[in-house]
């Protein structure tokens, strides 16, 4: 891996799995992902760990970090400190109606000694957050409850800060109060669907509130690691009870319900949302207006639809469920509120701020023009890299964070022109058909083979050559058809492989030429006749020799003698370089021919 990719420490990508597809970096809000090599990183400086990247993945390719071992490590503890779950009422999407009432007695089978919900802090989050935003009626606001909402306003939107309310999400403000009712040693678990939250919890002000975040998810993996199966846990309640409609902080909008405010069905002043380009939208907009508050949840249709949970049921069933699970549960008076004293106020880094690189047109224009865009009319904006368009993907590429290479109509473009390229000086002629037997295009060599030029275009390969090969493949049930055919008109041998394109209908046909191997393999055929007609020349004279020995032994011997040093030169010398340069010429044409149908087959 490039040393210069820093990966978020939480959401990382399994090399591996990566198919080059882009898909992440499409649905990426902030563009947080660096592409190298047609491998996909998230980059940390730029990551608000909002996770759509994981939830989006179809290869599993990005997860975030599995904390079931720290989790086993602080389970280690128990019995020296006190061990308490906090868990987001989002618990109740994961569950049946039947195992919600086990729910409680399988996370004291885990181990936890206090079981409780997060709910319980949410009613003094929302009682704070709306006396604030009711003392400045002139002032917009911005709900600050998502974590994932403060990394974008922090990382990419610093002229909201100011905006954002001062005060902490519920698990938050709920650690507080756990720790002042049973100790600062105490350990504090929380279990919700956000991944944010893992990162939130290690800024310095909220140090040494909470050891650990898990998301459903990976308690799901704990109670299979234990053995803990719902079905043979007893039915139980938690440890406390949340105060008035303090389960519902987890639903879009939830904040202000928990605080009692009824939305009017024209009202212009609360805007409830989740997804990005409606945060996006609303955020723009009250830079142009005041008095307007915001709850923004990042996950579409707020925290019951988390990356850390696993669900199946269609979401607005899920919402149904949940909701009348709720109008079930009981609740404390809002008098009652346990937590109405504590501290509820939180901070911002306005370090984190990204700097914005800025290029010239030039600069801007030099890389499109290598992917032949360098004029707008050229750009077609396809968004197959991940960026919308093809400047925002030009101004990547000079940021490192993406590359030329990742423009899929400019690779298409060049795998076409290679090709084409390819075929043009291939040394064998190739030819296409149309379903009528006429020609479509044929390359340099083709045309060389048979002394034609393009005007030979769009006319029947009869007036070529003879169609019957053409003829024969497409009146049987071959896939192919291979043969050798000697063309006396060209004075050429070719071997010929010729095989249809079923999805329209026409035919490919390649030509090598053989002529000059079959030339040679005629010549040696001489060879080996003359050699044949010398030995029994030879072995006539042996035979008259037998028979009067005496009397031609003397005329004979030099002629003999002459003749074996010719055989034996052909047979022993020549005759084994002669054979040698027959196998290496077989050899070369079998090669070819090997070759040629490996292309073809990989061709077609």
């Amino acid at each position: 891996m490039d040393n210069s990719i820093i990966q978020s420490e939480y959401v990382f990508t399994k090399e591996a799995n990566c198919q080059d597809c882009y898909r992440c970096l499409k649905v990426c809000p902030v563009k947080a992902i660096k592409v190298k090599d047609g491998q996909a990183y998230i980059i940390e400086e730029r990551c608000i760990h909002c996770n759509i990247c994981v939830l989006n993945c179809a290869q599993n390719a990005i997860s975030f970090k599995d904390d079931k071992d720290k989790f086993y490590e602080l389970l280690k503890l128990k019995g020296q400190r006190k061990f308490v779950v906090s868990v987001a009422p989002a618990y109740s999407s994961i569950c049946a109606e039947w195992e919600r009432a086990r729910f409680p007695s399988a996370m004291r089978r885990i181990g936890f000694d206090f079981v409780v919900g997060t709910s319980v802090a949410a009613n003094v989050v929302a009682q704070k957050s709306m006396e604030i935003v009711n003392n400045n009626p002139d002032k917009s606001y911005i709900s600050s409850i998502c974590p994932t909402v403060i990394n974008y306003i922090e990382k990419y939107r610093p002229d909201l800060i100011d905006n954002l309310l001062p005060i902490a999400s519920p698990y938050i403000v709920h650690a507080k109060y756990l720790k002042e009712k049973f100790g600062d040693d105490t350990i504090i678990v929380h279990i919700n669907s956000c991944i944010a939250q893992k990162m939130e919890i290690q800024r310095p002000e909220f140090s040494n509130l909470i050891d650990l975040v898990l998301s459903f998810a990976e308690l799901k993996m704990i109670f299979e690691e234990q053995d803990i199966s719902l079905k043979n846990c007893e039915p139980s309640t938690f440890d406390d009870l949340p105060v008035g409609n303090s389960r519902m902080f987890q639903f879009v909008g939830g904040l202000s319900a928990v605080a009692g405010v009824k939305r009017e069905f024209l009202e212009t002043n609360l805007l409830a949302i989740s997804g990005y380009q409606d945060i996006k939208n609303s955020f723009d907009f009250i830079k142009q207006k005041n008095g307007i508050f915001i709850e923004p949840l990042f996950c579409y249709k707020g925290c019951i639809n988390g990356p850390g949970v696993h669900i199946k049921n269609n979401i607005f069933e899920k919402n149904t469920e949940i909701i009348e699970y709720i109008k079930t549960r009981k609740s404390k008076p809002v008098e009652e509120d346990p937590l109405k004293n504590i501290d509820v106020s939180r901070t911002f880094d306005r370090g984190k701020t990204l700097p914005k690189q800025t290029f010239s047109p030039e600069q801007i224009r030099a890389v499109l023009a290598k992917t032949g865009d360098s004029e707008p009319a050229n750009r077609q904006n396809c968004f197959s890299c991940g960026y919308p368009t093809c400047s925002e993907q030009a101004i990547a590429v000079l940021e490192n964070m993406a590359q030329v290479e990742m423009c899929i109509p400019h690779m298409r473009r060049f795998a076409e022109n290679k090709a084409t390229k390819i075929i043009e000086s291939s040394p064998y002629g190739i030819v296409t058909l149309n379903e009528h037997y006429e020609i479509i295009s044929m390359n340099q060599a083709f045309k060389k083979f048979f002394v034609i030029t393009n005007s030979a275009i769009g006319k029947p390969i009869s007036i070529i050559m003879d169609p019957e090969p053409f003829y024969t493949l497409n009146n049987s049930n071959l896939d192919i058809f291979d043969t050798i055919i000697k063309h006396d008109k060209y004075g050429i041998i070719c071997h010929e492989i010729i095989y249809k394109l079923e999805d329209d209908n026409s035919f490919v046909g390649m030509f090598l030429n053989v002529t000059k191997n079959v030339t040679d393999e005629s010549k040696l055929d001489k060879l080996r006749e003359q050699i044949l007609e010398q030995a029994q020349e030879l072995l006539a004279q042996q035979v008259n020799m037998a028979i009067g020995i005496s009397k031609i032994l003397g005329d004979n011997t030099a002629y003999s003698e002459a003749l074996l040093e010719k055989l034996i030169k052909y047979t022993q010398g020549d005759k084994s370089q002669a054979n040698k340069n027959d196998s290496n010429l077989l050899n070369d044409s079998n090669s070819l021919n090997q070759e040629w149908l490996w292309d073809t087959n990989t061709s077609i």
